[in-house]
């Protein structure tokens, strides 16, 4: 419950969150837990995400990772693609078990380097006291549940203990509970001892009367201690919540007195008693025979509670989360402040078109020729980076110098991808940078204007893609798969970011999302420059364009579609050029993202056999078509699971 209330305060607070459930086998699906979640807990909203752990965590990424658990903590220990990674510690775990390997393993993930959000000061100072950094959070009360009764009366004749009797928990010490109000009923004839927290406790040891309400729900608890006299509850390591819910009804309280209670409370609050049952029955029968005891323990522990409230604690651990981030260099950027930033358009807005190329050959021509004639109401220019071309690239394009297009090079071994682009943006001056490849042609002379249109679509647009179409003598499979792909997103909202997010048939999480949300094609696109100054593109082997897009959505920013914008652009491999294109685009996914593209490799493979030959017998299509197509959805599939097998192997 803790968990999860920080969880939607987090959320109310601004912050997106993705939880991922570890060994969630209990639900049917990622749905249904986060229904569930809602149900049991906590009303989280549409800006928290509920996913299963995936095996590879390479799909975890974000500015904080937290871990909640021992458990929790060795997959933690594996997700690179964070700022910082924290360890959310609400109890000393190793002590929840007997000397030996379980206890050893809990203790060993205190020393995995995280950061530490404590439940209070007794855990701050034992993660301090091992050189973690720490901060603490105090646990709370809902005061719109807890609240006192309106007149404290005087007990009846039987004394009403409240008992919190969870015996499966050995922390709570139950039976030593039990040892003691056996005692009291020596003691003290006529009380009435109400247990809770466990339905199906073992009763046998019992000698005193005693209902056993099992568990109760928030009200339910709230009702008891309000007409119950005295609370008993017990914790061995860390303090938890039902002592302070229960003086927040305004019931006077019997604690252990051990270290970890005593860095929560001073004793005014609660009558701390050492581990013993005599002890404990003779505390209990103090506070009984006391009223004015009682009362004065009554007032204090409502003065104490009443500065408590989830909400503070939520801000003390995103303070918390802040701090560290800073202290680890992280700079918090804020989307809209950067894009206001941009240069204010007096009259006109200009843009800077680049292209990296290399041995492009005539057929770069035409691509040069239809930037040239570009119609805009503003002045652009465009960049060719050549990173060593042998051909006559660099003649063809010299030629265009008159035109508005110019010319650098670089030498071939200095090419990267990622570092490539971002010299070429640094050489250019356009408030918005449209990036092209030399293989894709705009499709006429308004590709421009409708591009840069595109940041006119959002408030925190940074980025801005285009429809591709497949080249008129590609084969009809190409055609189609292309024209399908763009329709869909055409189909999806204009603009994409975190909190839009994408239509519910597109499950959060799945290889479908994750492709659909991160497309981002430097064979089409535009980005603010002002956007790239604060996020420049990653000097990755390959996807520098998927991986930007990820980011910056992440950042707060947002991705624009326009259907218009359109370039030719496609591929006609043979076959074995094809495994190797598949094979650096499986490697991406797993290495960037840990994911797998086809997991079923031949039923991927069956697949697209069976859509490609309905859609061959539909079209006409020629049996000598149709064998190379297949023959080319073999090398796909097959070359992205060996670059993905490559990488996993590698990372292992």
């Amino acid at each position: 419950m803790s968990i999860f209330r920080m969880v939607r305060f987090l959320e109310t607070f601004g912050h997106r969150q993705t939880i991922w459930l570890q060994n969630a086998v209990h639900f049917r699906d990622q749905a249904h837990a986060k229904s569930r979640i809602r149900e049991w807990y906590q009303p989280i909203g549409d800006r928290v995400n509920v996913l299963f752990l995936p095996d590879d965590t390479r799909q975890l990424s974000g500015d904080v990772l937290i871990a909640t658990d021992c458990w929790t903590a060795f997959p933690a220990a594996t997700a690179a693609a964070f700022q910082e990674r924290f360890y959310f510690v609400q109890d000393y775990e190793p002590a929840f078990y007997p000397a030996g390997e379980i206890q050893q393993i809990a203790e060993l993930t205190y020393d995995f380097g995280f950061s530490c959000l404590a439940a209070g000061r007794w855990l701050q100072q034992l993660m301090e006291e091992r050189g973690i950094w720490a901060r603490a959070w105090d646990l709370a009360v809902d005061h719109d549940i807890y609240f006192p009764r309106p007149n404290i009366a005087a007990p009846s004749q039987a004394i009403k203990i409240a008992f919190y009797a969870r015996g499966y928990t050995p922390r709570r010490a139950v039976r030593l509970g039990i040892a003691a109000l056996n005692d009291l009923a020596q003691r003290l004839p006529g009380i009435e001892v109400h247990l809770f927290g466990q339905d199906d406790l073992d009763v046998s040891e019992i000698q005193f009367p005693f209902v056993n309400h099992g568990i109760l729900s928030s009200e339910g608890l709230s009702d008891l201690y309000r007409c119950s006299d005295i609370g008993i509850v017990f914790s061995a390591t860390n303090y938890s919540l039902v002592p302070l819910e229960m003086m927040a009804c305004g019931l006077p309280l019997v604690e252990l007195d051990v270290p970890s209670t005593r860095a929560v409370f001073s004793g005014d609050e609660v009558s701390l008693a050492k581990p013993v049952p005599s002890a404990i029955a003779a505390c209990i029968e103090a506070l009984a025979k006391d009223p004015a005891k009682r009362a004065a323990q009554v007032a204090a522990g409502l003065t104490y509670v009443s500065g408590l409230s989830w909400e503070t604690s939520a801000r003390r651990v995103e303070s918390a989360l802040l701090e560290r981030l800073e202290q680890v260099g992280s700079r918090p950027i804020d989307a809209g402040t950067v894009l206001a930033r941009a240069p204010a358009l007096v009259n006109r807005r200009k843009a800077s078109i680049v292209i990296p190329s290399y041995n492009a050959g005539e057929a770069f021509g035409p691509v040069l020729d239809m930037l040239a004639r570009q119609s805009c109401d503003f002045a652009y220019d465009v960049l060719v980076v050549d990173s060593g071309s042998r051909d006559q690239t660099c003649d063809l394009v010299r030629r265009y110098a008159d035109r508005g297009i110019r010319l650098e090079t670089i030498p071939n071994s200095e090419f990267q991808h990622g570092r490539t682009r971002n010299y070429a943006i640094s050489q250019t001056e356009g408030e918005y940078v449209a990036v092209l490849t030399q293989d894709a042609r705009p499709k006429d002379e308004h590709w421009l204007a409708n591009l840069i249109g595109g940041f006119a679509m959002g408030p925190r647009v940074a980025g801005v893609i285009g429809r591709h179409e497949a080249y008129p003598e590609h084969d009809p499979f190409t055609r189609r798969d292309m024209k399908e792909h763009f329709d869909q997103l055409a189909l999806i909202s204009p603009v994409v970011d975190l909190d839009i997010g994408l239509p519910s048939w597109i499950h959060p999480g799945s290889v479908a999302w994750w492709a659909t949300l991160m497309f981002y094609s430097d064979n089409n696109s535009a980005m603010a420059r002002a956007v790239w100054q604060e996020i420049p593109y990653p000097e990755v082997e390959w996807g520098e364009d998927q991986v930007w897009a990820f980011e910056m959505l992440k950042l707060g920013f947002q991705k624009a579609y326009v259907d218009s914008a359109v370039v030719y652009h496609s591929h006609d491999f043979p076959t074995e050029r094809q495994f190797s294109v598949s094979a650096t685009e499986g490697a991406f996914w797993a290495e960037e993202f840990g994911l797998s593209l086809h997991p079923d490799e031949v039923g991927a493979i069956t697949g697209m056999k069976h859509r490609d030959e309905s859609y061959a017998m539909s079209r006409g299509i020629s049996r000598e078509a149709l064998t190379r197509r297949l023959a080319q959805n073999n090398a796909t599939v097959r070359g992205r699971q060996a670059g993905h097998a490559a990488k996993t192997t590698t990372r292992r």
